[in-house]
């Protein structure tokens, strides 16, 4: 099973396997990651930050157009930077014919008149965040590149330009914890965790450390969080009310 796709400074809730599919449909096929060779970019439509749960809804009960058997989107960039995996990688969806339904992951913003600073700096981040993990460029094209249709929405040749550059730092990826400023993945994890049970980790013990080779570590009281080959571990210490 592949690991969830983890975005720095971004929220990501696994979806795969929880959204509603059509009944009685066969389900998507599979693709060899080694197809992949770019992000293609959609839009709801619709003047709402529709949930993937709503989106997969109404695609698989219309009775009209594609049948879906499943969302068409294997990611949902939220106007608030949240992001939603709906699928594996791997999954070969139908989102906007042939070649890019094989060659394509398809990243839905659910938006009508253009997305939100927050949705751009999370789609650019999350397009960074596929390169490291299938190890090559990206290239980044608008579901009217394939087909005529107005997705992605207005203004995409403006703002595809955005979606192209380097995922920017800020604020929005480290906050203080006990007054030490808690950096990137680790920031989003101890959030996590928190939400999970508050002072399950406890204070920082100080800054992160890089360990060489891209990994780092970050040490609380009661963990360690390792960033390491891109995914996120947690070693215990103590297990607080344990």
């Amino acid at each position: 099973m592949e690991a969830q796709i983890f975005v720095h400074g971004h929220r990501v809730d696994d979806r795969r396997g929880q959204l509603p599919v059509r009944a009685g449909a066969e389900p998507y096929g599979t693709r060899p990651l080694t197809a992949i060779t770019q992000v293609v970019i959609h839009y709801s439509g619709v003047d709402r930050d529709d949930s993937a749960q709503a989106m997969a809804l109404y695609q698989t009960t219309k009775q009209g157009g594609d049948l879906f058997p499943a969302l068409a989107y294997h990611f949902v960039v939220h106007q608030n930077g949240e992001i939603e995996q709906c699928h594996h990688l791997a999954t070969h969806t139908w989102h906007a014919g042939e070649p890019a339904n094989t060659t394509g992951i398809a990243v839905c913003l659910p938006m009508l008149n253009g997305p939100s600073e927050a949705q751009l700096a999370a789609a650019t981040t999350l397009r960074g965040a596929l390169e490291v993990r299938l190890g090559r460029q990206l290239a980044v094209k608008g579901h009217s590149d394939f087909m005529a249709t107005a997705c992605p929405g207005p203004g995409w040749r403006q703002w595809r330009e955005r979606l192209l550059g380097p995922p920017a730092p800020g604020g929005a990826r480290e906050g203080l914890v006990g007054g030490v400023p808690v950096r990137w993945a680790f920031w989003d994890w101890y959030r996590r965790l928190e939400g999970l049970r508050p002072g399950l980790c406890g204070s920082p013990d100080g800054p992160h450390r890089l360990l060489g080779g891209g990994d780092a570590a970050q040490e609380f009281a009661s963990c360690t969080l390792l960033w390491s080959e891109q995914r996120m571990w947690v070693g215990w210490k103590q297990f607080p009310g344990a």
